[in-house]
């Protein structure tokens, strides 16, 4: 009986889960939720948004070197060049806007940008141990999902998982199967960014 009351515990609270997270993908009218396949989505990369911080470093110059973090107007501020839009772009493209604009005062043609500062994000479902997780690099979906120690294997429907993002004032859902990852099959990788909420449901049967 102690058992069987435990499973009821658990449904009653994975359902008040699952209501949670398909009332904030489906209750946005205005921007209704992107439902894609993982395996049919371009591979995406970190874009730097405001409150990241970075650490700037040119090869050579080590004066120039600094750490900043993103203001709230989207740009840092430099030496020798003053502000500079940050926000909306990646690393690596923020590299090559500082190598063009400091390439006459460096002997070394390198620039390296590095977010500095872990960037939340949040499991929660059917995995082992949902909760925040801090991102230290570039990390997909189910990277995530490993991190929250992987997908319960009872209780969890890895053909619906969803990640629930925050883009200009939308909320925007994503939908991914990895029955065909999980087999080994490969797919396109679907990048994280900071705050997003991956949430794995669980099967609509029992178990058991």
């Amino acid at each position: 009986m102690r058992g069987i009351c435990y499973r009821v515990g658990v449904w009653a609270v994975q359902v008040v889960m699952a209501a949670v997270a398909m009332g904030l993908v489906a209750g946005c009218a205005s921007a209704p939720p992107l439902v894609v396949e993982a395996d049919k989505i371009p591979r995406q990369t970190l874009v730097l948004s405001p409150g990241d911080k970075l650490h700037v470093e040119f090869f050579g110059a080590p004066e120039l070197n600094t750490e900043q973090t993103i203001r709230r107007d989207g740009k840092i501020t430099l030496k020798l060049v003053g502000d500079i839009k940050a926000a909306g772009e990646t690393p690596e493209e923020l590299q090559a806007v500082l190598l063009s604009l400091y390439k006459p005062q460096l002997q070394i043609q390198t620039v390296s940008v590095i977010v500095a500062s872990p960037m939340p994000v949040f499991v929660t479902g059917s995995v082992v141990t949902p909760g925040r997780f801090e991102m230290e690099r570039p990390m997909t979906v189910l990277e995530a999902i490993m991190q929250a120690g992987g997908f319960d294997p009872q209780w969890a429907d890895v053909r619906k998982v969803v990640v629930i993002r925050h883009e200009n004032d939308k909320r925007k859902g994503y939908e991914f199967n990895f029955k065909d990852a999980l087999a080994g099959k490969s797919g396109a990788a679907f990048y994280l960014r900071p705050y997003d909420i991956v949430y794995v449901p669980q099967k609509s049967v029992w178990p058991w």
